[in-house]
């Protein structure tokens, strides 16, 4: 009796086995690892990122803090001519990594690249404090509910609402380059 048992425990824990490689083998054949492109330009560059914080409340926060910004700045080395600078805006649920072979090519081109993660609306996000986080329930609640074929005028009102926020944080960004 305990053989067979065993014998089930043992079978079961190969099939889930083979189950997880399976699923690990197809995502990396669907998606495989993506070479890094090489860049055109002639600038050297890097990256680094840092925090804004912006003043108003987060309103996808229940503890109504301040709103914090995660920005990765992508920067030609050669310091000493000034460069045009770009603020680039991940897409709904997207991150400050969406479009880095551009940021790449831009700043090996003499840009300047401020890619700002959108709290609330960001697949993922690192605060200052290296907490982590993701799309808030409520932006989530709004894009599941939004049927703008039915109801236009609240998935209007809803869009506006989103819009006002990353304006705001796009703002807060360049104004804070700025200074």
């Amino acid at each position: 009796m305990k053989i067979k048992r065993l014998n089930k425990g043992v079978r079961f824990m190969l099939t889930i086995t083979i189950i997880l490689v399976c699923f690990v083998l197809l995502k990396l054949i669907i998606f495989p690892p993506a070479k890094k492109l090489s860049v055109t330009g002639s600038y050297k560059f890097e990256s680094l990122d840092y925090w804004v914080d912006e003043q108003k409340e987060d309103p996808y926060l229940a503890n109504k803090s301040m709103r914090q910004l995660q920005v990765r700045k992508w920067y030609p080395l050669d310091c000493r001519e000034k460069h045009p600078v770009i603020v680039a805006s991940h897409g709904s649920c997207g991150t400050i990594d969406n479009n880095q072979t551009l940021y790449r090519e831009l700043a090996s081109h003499g840009y300047i690249v401020l890619a700002v993660a959108h709290p609330g609306q960001v697949a993922k996000i690192t605060y200052k404090n290296k907490k982590k986080a993701g799309p808030s329930g409520k932006f989530i609640k709004q894009q599941t509910s939004l049927n703008p074929e039915k109801n236009a005028e609240k998935a209007y009102e809803v869009f506006r609402e989103w819009m006002q926020i990353r304006v705001d944080d796009l703002n807060a960004v360049m104004d804070d380059y700025l200074q």
